[in-house]
């Protein structure tokens, strides 16, 4: 989108003026560095754009008049906080100038390599490893610094938990508190923060929704913790959903736990991937399960194959009509 987005500027700006612009890949990276949120669209990236070089267009325009009017091309770089402008004569340099700009989030987005993010890492890389492992899925970028001071670290998954089997709910659930069973096992319990609240409310209304109304819990009952105006649902009046939410959550803690002391190496690699470098791409996760995790491919699938079972009762019931 960047790159399209300078073509235009660049094609409108030759219609206009009659002089050839091109921009330098190291504008299209701080564009990218200083506009590009993950979960907000394209919103800041356009008002990055607009800011960082459609509003120096107008002063380049000015500087081509008063200094350099022979000038048929303009090259745009970045270079040392400022954008370079060269003007030329058919590739000939004759001149240069220098536009300052104010950098925010690049700078914000930094790696501190800090206590902090060796904490957020060592976190992000957890849940890496169990969503890999448990549920065979490899996000598609994982991040251990950003420039927003309320998130600190983030997973983005592509798979989205629509139909969920009963053997895959504890796996989900672990996944959502791997990030806390990591700190608990690599930093001792001592040192646990509240940076895993997000988390756990996650993972909390997620087994009790789940519980509550799909059926898979002790039985096909949907419940309620108090009296409502519906007569579709059970009244616990004794706790007892909420003892078997707690008890899902503490199981899946667990499951989370062992994961990752099976794959402490896998979780340590991912890890230091993500406290020298800040992301990590799907590609570069993938490349790291597949070397070091112990778990191979073959045994992390956990959907069951509903089309091959239901095939296999149709042959029993084919094959019993033969014989009768």
């Amino acid at each position: 989108f960047i790159q399209l987005s300078l073509r235009k500027i660049e094609s409108n700006f030759l219609a206009s003026h009659g002089i050839r612009l091109s921009f330098t890949p190291a504008v299209n990276a701080i564009i990218y560095r200083e506009g590009v949120f993950p979960t907000q669209g394209f919103r800041p990236v356009i008002s990055t754009i607009d800011q960082m070089v459609r509003s120096k267009l107008s002063i380049i325009v000015g500087q081509v008049i008063v200094s350099y009017p022979t000038a048929n091309e303009v090259q745009v770089s970045f270079s040392g906080k400022k954008l370079r402008v060269k003007f030329m004569v058919d590739g000939v340099s004759i001149g240069e100038e220098y536009q300052s700009l104010k950098l925010c989030l690049s700078e914000r987005r930094k790696l501190k390599k800090d206590d902090t993010h060796a904490l957020i890492a060592v976190h992000e890389a957890a849940h890496v490893v169990c969503l890999a492992l448990l549920l065979n899925e490899v996000p598609e970028i994982a991040v251990s610094a950003t420039s927003t001071s309320n998130e600190n670290g983030f997973v983005i998954r592509s798979g989205e938990d629509k139909l969920i089997q009963r053997n895959q709910l504890l796996r989900i659930a672990a996944s959502m508190l791997a990030g806390y069973a990591s700190e608990k096992m690599v930093f001792g319990e001592e040192a646990l923060t509240n940076g895993s609240s997000k988390d756990i409310n996650g993972a909390t209304a997620f087994v009790r929704s789940v519980l509550q109304n799909s059926g898979l819990g002790s039985s096909p009952t949907s419940i309620q913790s108090q009296k409502g105006p519906d007569f579709y649902t059970v009244i616990d009046y004794k706790g007892d959903f909420e003892k078997l939410t707690i008890s899902y959550i503490k199981e899946a803690e667990e499951m989370a736990r062992q994961v990752l002391e099976e794959e402490r190496h896998l979780l340590l690699i991912l890890a230091e991937g993500l406290f020298n470098r800040g992301s990590l791409t799907k590609a570069e996760m993938q490349r790291m399960v597949d070397v070091h995790a112990v778990r191979k491919a073959q045994e992390r699938s956990v959907t069951p194959q509903y089309r091959k079972k239901f095939q296999q009762e149709l042959a029993v019931l084919n094959s019993l009509q033969k014989v009768a």
